[in-house]
């Protein structure tokens, strides 16, 4: 390369670089592996993205095929791979990595229904408790079950 220093405003002006990018993302590349491969650091490449809004969302279109590559290679590996412990991990770490770079695709859904809750009661309980703590009374009434507690205790020994 270059001795020229890459930077944000430049990363992407270079077709080569462009095609490079797009070419690795094919092949399900981190944006890490990307800009060290590009010779930048990860947030150049991340900020020249930010900064090329029409090269960002054919790179991510990219990557996101590219998905399909990693679901094809999932459901190739219990069969291919003769160890089933080594298989099962190899399936387990790609779910998670599919899961993790596109949740909305392949993360796991919860369905939350929600139809009524009233949670005036509750409050109103909680802030009349909140006000004696304020106020003293729940601490005076402790010491006032200690004192009473040593005196029956102080009765029953000179029975």
């Amino acid at each position: 390369m270059a001795d020229t220093k890459i930077t944000s405003a430049t990363l992407f002006a270079s077709e080569l670089n462009r095609e490079t990018a797009l070419a690795m993302a094919a092949e399900c590349a981190t944006q890490k592996e990307t800009a060290e491969f590009l010779g930048c650091s990860p947030s150049t490449f991340s900020r020249a993205l930010a900064k090329c809004p029409e090269f960002r969302t054919e790179y991510e279109s990219v990557l996101y095929d590219a998905s399909a590559q990693l679901l094809e290679r999932l459901r190739e590996i219990p069969f291919s791979e003769g160890d089933a412990g080594r298989a099962r991990i190899q399936v387990d770490a790609l779910q998670r990595y599919l899961e993790l770079r596109w949740p909305q695709r392949y993360g796991k859904r919860m369905e939350v229904t929600v139809r009524h809750a009233d949670m005036r009661g509750a409050l109103d309980r909680a802030k009349q408790r909140a006000g004696r703590i304020i106020e003293g009374e729940v601490v005076r009434d402790a010491k006032a079950l200690l004192q009473g507690a040593g005196s029956s205790e102080q009765g029953e020994d000179s029975d």
